[in-house]
């Protein structure tokens, strides 16, 4: 029982993440996918906001129910503390897994289906495009090929593993 109750607590933090990363680049609000789970998050988001701000009370949520999850599972085998510092890596390495399946799931959808009207594959193709938009100033397409997510891959890759790496130190 205690199993089931971490995974749907520790499933509420992830939901939290992705409106964090939602708010965070600022995508299209009347998007239905987007619109639908603001409205499912904003009742529980609003205590959090309302004390801490929107973007911050939106972190804090997810940080404050990854901690509740990891404590039903791990118990007293850790401290309260190592507990909260491996709550905030995750919640930071969560941050960067999504955001590298978003910049593969919008290459993908750049080759199979550009411009496809179904909300999810936009909201995908707009999260991507935000991510990217920042190295393409830099890195201009060199003969029709974008060489931007793949430095945007090896960077979210090496922040991942740098991010796993400080957990194992401390712990």
């Amino acid at each position: 029982m205690a199993s089931i109750t971490a995974l749907l607590i520790g499933s509420l933090s992830y939901a939290f993440i992705i409106l964090l990363v939602l708010r965070f680049l600022r995508v299209n609000y009347y998007n239905p996918v987007v619109k639908s789970f603001v409205r499912l998050l904003s009742p529980l988001a609003s205590i959090f906001t309302f004390i801490a701000g929107d973007l911050v009370g939106i972190f804090l949520a997810a940080v404050v129910f990854k901690f509740i999850s990891f404590y039903i599972m791990a118990g007293s085998a850790y401290g309260l503390f190592d507990l909260m510092i491996y709550a905030l890596f995750n919640i930071f390495s969560s941050i960067s897994q999504i955001l590298l399946f978003a910049v593969i799931g919008g290459v993908i959808l750049s080759w199979v289906s550009a411009g496809n009207p179904h909300p999810l594959l936009q909201l995908i193709e707009e999260i991507s495009d935000k991510i990217l938009s920042p190295i393409r100033n830099f890195i201009p397409s060199m003969g029709g090929l974008d060489f931007s997510p793949l430095l945007v891959l090896i960077i979210l890759n090496q922040i991942d593993v740098l991010l796993s790496s400080i957990v194992r130190a401390l712990l």
